[in-house]
């Protein structure tokens, strides 16, 4: 997996053990705390900052990784670059992150966008 090394790829093992209890990558990225949190009243919905749940652990990895993968070039980098002009860096590391997260979960499509 890109930027992904030995170590990193040890502590996200720790971290996640068995991905059966994440049925869909949406899930492992909310686990993770890489998924912005909501606030809903009225019919108004805001999407604020990460939730930052579950481990502190993981999603620095995962973080870690996506600055690493997107170094290479190929989708990764891709996608970082049409973040980065409308988003910013900070929230173009983390939509790779959670792609990172997708793919640590084996799941191929399930669980809606996650990027």
């Amino acid at each position: 997996m890109p930027g992904l090394g030995y170590y990193s790829a040890l502590l996200v093992l720790a971290e996640i053990g068995d991905v059966s209890p994440f049925p869909t990558a949406r899930r492992l990225s909310s686990y993770a705390g890489l998924v912005p949190s909501t606030y809903a009243s009225g019919g108004v919905v805001r999407h604020g900052a990460i939730t930052k749940r579950g481990s502190r652990f993981l999603p620095w990895t995962l973080v870690k990784a996506a600055m690493h993968a997107v170094g290479r070039p190929g989708p990764l980098q891709e996608f970082y670059r049409r973040l980065l002009v409308g988003k910013g860096a900070r929230e173009a590391r983390v939509a790779v992150a959670r792609k990172l997260s997708k793919a640590v979960s084996g799941c191929s499509g399930r669980g809606g966008h996650t990027g």
